[in-house]
């Protein structure tokens, strides 16, 4: 979330009602970077995507992993 919010210039989710945002960030994939920067290289679309996934072993399992991804 923090490497989206540093790329696009602020939070995936946005809402004034509490309830509805805790549900977009529990049931709702990360918005694409895309729709908001079109220059987003791929890869770093699919790490954001991976690293947010809902489904825990969708994401990274170990900061190794993440590691080797991004060297």
């Amino acid at each position: 979330v923090l490497a989206y919010e540093a790329y696009v210039g602020k939070l995936p989710y946005a809402s004034d009602n509490w309830f509805e945002l805790a549900t977009s960030i529990v049931n709702s994939p990360i918005p694409s970077l895309k729709e908001h920067r079109a220059d987003v290289p791929d890869w770093f679309q699919g790490i954001v995507e991976k690293a947010t996934a809902k489904v825990p072993e969708e994401r990274f399992q170990s900061a190794e992993e993440f590691a080797e991804v991004i060297t």
